[in-house]
């Protein structure tokens, strides 16, 4: 696994937080109500589209299925157009971040963030911080495509 610690600066999207949790989370359905209110705003959606979550603390630390944490769906803000009716302007803290590749289906996604979390993340010199984590999805991501790449952002900071 190929991991590249990147600083970003702030940045600002269009979504909203749900609850949920792993094992009961349904995603699809508010991405696709997201998708109708930004076409219906003229939104082209060219920018890729990004998954938020925000964990709470400790949510690593005893890690259940069953752990409730938020997810977001989100868009670019774009040039020139109205907020969605009904989303956020989400905001983005800036910082460091571990920054990799998922190559695959949602299906093999705990086995690359196993492999973050598992051998990566305790090897390095870094802890998780207390910010949003997000995946960054390109133009035409599709989340079944064997082929399909999202790009991975993990809020880290020095080890204490």
């Amino acid at each position: 696994m190929e991991v590249l610690v990147k600083e970003r600066a702030s940045f600002s999207l269009i979504g909203k937080f749900f609850p949920t949790s792993l094992a009961t989370q349904n995603p699809m359905e508010w991405w696709k109500a997201l998708r109708i209110a930004a076409k219906q705003q003229g939104y082209l959606q060219i920018d890729g589209s990004y998954s938020l979550q925000k964990y709470p603390n400790h949510y690593f630390e005893a890690f259940s299925p069953m752990n409730h944490f938020e997810y977001a769906p989100a868009i670019p803000l774009e040039t020139g157009l109205p907020t969605l009716e009904g989303w956020d302007t989400l905001t983005i803290e800036g910082g460091l971040f571990a920054v990799f590749v998922h190559r695959g289906t949602a299906e093999t996604f705990p086995q690359t963030m196993g492999a973050f979390f598992g051998q990566w993340l305790p090897q390095s010199h870094y802890e998780l911080d207390d910010r949003i984590h997000f995946c960054f999805m390109p133009p035409g991501y599709q989340l079944n495509d064997p082929q399909g790449e999202e790009e991975i952002w993990i809020p880290i900071r020095s080890r204490k």
